[in-house]
């Protein structure tokens, strides 16, 4: 005996355990994702710590754009306690370690993007594309692609500003 029901629910059923599955195995792969250790964004936040103290390579290309050791070293001289984050830093600069930061945002390869256009002309916060990272308490995982749409809306609903308004919206501005 078959029940009419159970015909109408069962497409529905099957997507929400695909949707379920999708998200389980996306988390998963997020979260594998290892960073040099577990760098806690939002206590430099707190801490007054400016993005550009860490990040120089933004602005300025002979520097690093993710913080070495040596960037490190230079705040945190002192013996780390029980912070098992700063023992780790501790450990590792012990060893002369080489650290090898996973970016979590990339634009694709055909993309032109200026980090100096973007954070010292237009003044932009780095929380404008890089999201809830300042409240980050553990690296984030995964890689979370730029898409057009994020970069056309900021231009477009900013146009009164006079960075946005000098910036070009044809293709061949940022596809190159």
């Amino acid at each position: 005996m078959t029940f009419p029901r159970t015909r109408r629910i069962a497409p529905y059923a099957a997507f929400a355990a695909a949707a379920v599955l999708a998200a389980v195995v996306g988390d998963a792969a997020r979260s594998r994702t290892a960073q040099p250790f577990p760098h806690n964004h939002a206590v430099h936040v707190q801490g007054k710590v400016d993005c550009l103290q860490c990040h120089a390579g933004v602005l300025d290309a002979a520097e690093d754009r993710f913080p070495t050791l040596a960037t490190c070293l230079k705040c945190h001289k002192d013996p780390p306690g029980d912070n098992p984050g700063k023992k780790l830093l501790a450990e590792l600069a012990e060893k002369k370690a080489k650290l090898e930061w996973i970016s979590h945002v990339r634009e694709p390869d055909h993309v032109f993007f200026s980090h100096e256009r973007h954070v010292d002309v237009a003044e932009l916060e780095c929380t404008i594309c890089h999201g809830p990272i300042a409240k980050a308490k553990a690296p984030l995982g995964g890689l979370e692609p730029m898409e057009m749409d994020r970069c056309m809306g900021c231009h477009g609903e900013h146009r009164d500003r006079p960075a946005a308004a000098r910036a070009e919206l044809d293709c061949a501005s940022c596809h190159r």
